[in-house]
């Protein structure tokens, strides 16, 4: 049987000799088909047929039913793209499409035309090919214009194969009424020799408005060819023509694979029950404006849907999809997302194949947790002295260890290099609801070293027999221990759990923090803790080790059963007094937390050499150091380069102290614990709210993005835990006069609206501005003078606070 391939990624075409035939005679034709779909390993089946008549399908034909060979789904081509003439402008021209057979050639509109109507024929039309298409519903217009697109009918008579004459009828492209044509005198897609007809226009398109691209954008993964067979536990991603498909992975039964992880068990041996994921694809041109569109499906899919017409030339995307179950109280807890993908529509073939990509390893340090992730009943995320009130388990005994990611085309790996090897890591979580602890479809050690794909995120714990801290004043935990949700994107490496870049504030570097509801006698100082993670780019146990000790120091957490941030202080401490004369904290019981609520800003201002001052926030502050091109440094009015600097002078400045009076050695953990503390990334939740989006462009349109610009990008010279990252700290690293006095650093608003629910759940005082003027986010834009902020309606006022209080 000889095959040869036709048209599309899913066509196939068998023929063989059978030796004469009869026309007249019905044949009976055995097809056995073999591949990793087929339940067995084959299909076998019978096809009845008559020469000259064909088939169309086939019972053995079922892609999408499970794992194996399934074949990427025919897409739609684009009829007509756009090629952007003055981006500033937001001006474009239309090009041909795949479709048309002369992709990316110039488009033409004849002046003579009406609405709707040709006034171009016969040999008016040999110069000038109309732009044709066999039925309406096969008009695939450009993406990312405003206007529409649609096709009005042609008729025309024309001898068939027979020698008869027919009248056929097929259809004439058209954008806002206007019909469109090539030029045959243009003989490359470069050409546009028809603009020397005085009759004859390029066809012209405005495009969608939308913001520019930010700065510094996010890193993203090169789109994968097309084609590509999706493992048991990975997907495939598929682009053509403005059509995206999404296929999971699974096995031959649908019993497990990736499908596992959004629906539901169907009893032993049975497959899945069909449920929709919900699966959504959002895309970008700027990485600020997302549009979304739906992608309906169930089990293996395949799942397609038109990419937005937002979305055109150069954009990104990330796709994300609802477990099965929850694992609490808040839906917007449930999303699994792929990686941020790069795709140019001008360029389709700019492609990745993901089975040549290089094997890289990559390493990331953190401490084993007393409890589970989202824990339940003890401490997980809350550095805490020990495990109390669920038992006396102490934080000391915690290891502090790297891990070892291997990304390669089957040569995927986790290694925790603990000094016991873990029981098991169980990855690709879903929800057996709210108190109930973690659930996964994946329980092993190791991890299957070729079932996922490129541009998945693989969010795991591990977890540990004992554990031994073997760094200076550790002890040991007989019991089992875990470690937080980690997260690595194959592709990419240790990164967050989600692709879209808006949440990562932090970049790759911040930590998502999810809790159960109501049930972990800590609960409290679990969502406290929403600071108080390290970045999880650092590759040292050691750094590790001196964050955990920093962490103690700085907040003043005494060393016993129990004990609680800010329940002790330096010794030799001066009292700690506010702007008012109000003593905050006794002589001997301050701490640096005690001006820095849980690492956050402080709810009080306190009097300065340099006049009333508020403590700006903690967290994020070491990545700030590293901004490249920053024109100022740290504190608020830029004064110093470095974390160190900055944390010797508030020592003595707020505590009366120098770091010989604490120690050197616990002077330098309180640096390390500062300078890595991370920024969270943002609530899944947090552009549900459609106030959210239109409060950004409000942010962007009323120039408040010139200042607090939201990217930048760390130096390549920095450590390596701060080096090379693209990050959204909503400031520009440069001293302005707004007004208030003087020139001051413009703050970084990152994580601003999860300070105020910090400080606001707590009972404290929310205070903004360098001395603290302003006492509500509203305020604080009111405050700004100098026409820094224009005039704004309340509407807009209203929009902008509410993106703020997402942050």
């Amino acid at each position: 049987m000889i095959f040869t391939d036709s048209q599309g990624n899913s066509y196939y075409r068998y023929e063989t000799d059978l030796g004469a035939v009869d026309v007249n005679t019905t044949y009976t034709l055995e097809m056995r088909l073999q591949g990793g779909e087929f339940p067995g390993g084959q299909c076998i089946s019978e096809i009845t047929v008559r020469p000259g008549e064909g088939v169309t399908d086939a019972v053995c034909y079922t892609p999408g039913t499970g794992g194996g060979e399934t074949p990427a789904p025919e897409a739609p081509k684009p009829t007509v793209g756009m090629v952007v003439t003055d981006g500033a402008t937001g001006q474009a021209r239309l090009i041909g499409g795949e479709a048309t057979g002369k992709a990316g050639f110039a488009l033409y509109t004849f002046l003579n035309d009406g609405d709707n109507v040709s006034n171009c024929s016969g040999g008016c039309e040999d110069n000038w090919p109309k732009v044709i298409v066999a039925d309406p519903a096969d008009v695939v217009g450009a993406g990312g214009v405003t206007g529409d697109f649609g096709a009005i009918p042609r008729t025309y008579e024309t001898t068939n194969d027979c020698g008869d004459t027919v009248e056929v009828t097929d259809y004439h492209v058209t954008y806002n009424g206007e019909p469109l044509y090539f030029y045959a005198g243009d003989t490359s897609a470069d050409d546009t020799n028809g603009i020397a007809f005085s009759t004859w226009e390029l066809a012209d398109a405005s495009l969608i408005p939308q913001l520019p691209l930010v700065k510094h954008p996010a890193p993203a993964l090169k789109t994968a060819i097309n084609g590509l067979v999706p493992r048991e536990m990975g997907m495939a991603i598929d682009i053509e023509g403005r059509t995206l498909t999404w296929r999971p992975g699974s096995n031959s039964s649908l019993t497990g694979g990736l499908i596992a992880q959004f629906s539901p068990y169907g009893g032993e041996g049975a497959p899945r029950s069909a449920k929709d994921p919900n699966l959504e694809l959002w895309c970008s041109n700027n990485q600020i404006q997302f549009h979304k569109a739906d992608l309906p499906g169930t089990l293996t899919g395949p799942y397609s849907a038109e990419i937005p017409g937002a979305c055109y030339g150069q954009f990104y995307y990330f796709l994300r999809y609802r477990i099965f179950g929850t694992v609490n109280n808040e839906p917007e807890d449930n999303w699994v997302y792929t990686a941020l993908f790069e795709y140019d529509e001008n360029n389709p073939d700019d492609r990745i194949d993901p089975r040549n990509r290089p094997t890289v390893t990559y390493t990331s340090a953190n401490w084993q947790r007393h409890g589970h992730p989202h824990s339940r009943d003890r401490p997980e995320e809350f550095v805490s002295f020990d495990a109390a009130p669920y038992n006396n388990s102490l934080t000391s005994g915690l290891e502090r260890y790297t891990t070892t990611f291997i990304d390669g085309e089957g040569e995927f790996a986790i290694q925790p290099n603990a000094s016991t090897a873990p029981l098991r890591i169980e990855a690709f979580e879903w929800g057996a609801g709210n108190c109930q602890g973690p659930q996964y479809i994946i329980n092993s050690f190791p991890l299957p070293a070729n079932a996922f794909d490129y541009g998945q995120i693989v969010s795991w714990e591990a977890t540990f027999p004992t554990a031994q801290n073997n760094f200076p004043n550790g002890t040991s935990i007989s019991s089992q221990v875990y470690n937080t949700m980690q997260n690595t994107t194959i592709g990419q490496g240790f990164t967050t759990a989600t692709g879209d870049p808006r949440l990562n504030l932090a970049g790759p570097a911040g930590v998502r923090m999810v809790h159960s509801n109501g049930c972990n006698p800590v609960e409290d100082e679990e969502r406290n803790a929403r600071f108080t993670q390290q970045v999880t780019t650092v590759q040292s146990a050691e750094q590790v080790d001196q964050f955990i000790w920093g962490h103690h120091a700085f907040h003043g957490l005494p060393q016993v059963s129990g004990g609680r941030p800010n329940q002790e202080g330096f010794t030799d401490a001066v009292a700690i007094t506010d702007v008012d004369g109000n003593v905050i904290k006794d002589a001997g019981q301050g701490s640096c937390g005690d001006c820095h609520f849980r690492d956050g800003r402080s709810d009080f201002v306190v009097n300065t050499a340099k006049g009333p001052l508020l403590a700006p926030p903690t967290f994020g502050i070491g990545l700030l150091q590293w901004i490249e091109g920053a024109e100022t440094g740290l504190t608020w009015d830029g004064s110093v380069a470095t974390v160190r600097e900055q944390a010797e002078g508030a020592l003595l400045a707020d505590l009366g102290l120098t770091p010989a009076d604490i120690g050197e050695t616990v002077f330098n953990q309180i640096v390390t614990y500062t300078e890595t503390l991370h920024v969270p990334v943002r609530d899944y939740d947090t552009y549900v709210d459609p106030q959210v989006a239109e409060g950004e462009v409000a942010f962007f349109e009323a120039g408040c993005a010139d200042c607090h610009q939201p990217t930048q990008k760390t130096r390549s010279d920095a450590p390596d835990w701060a080096r090379d990252l693209a990050i959204r700290p909503y400031t520009d690293m440069k001293l302005w006069d707004v007004g208030t006095g003087g020139d001051f650093r413009t703050p970084a608003l990152w994580a601003i609206g999860q300070n105020v629910e910090l400080l606001e759940r707590n009972g404290k005082a929310t205070l903004f501005m360098h001395d603290g003027r302003a006492n509500s986010l509203e305020a604080a834009i009111d405050a700004h003078g100098n026409g820094s902020v224009p005039a704004l309606t309340t509407d807009e006022k209203a929009d902008i606070v509410r993106f703020l209080r997402s942050l």
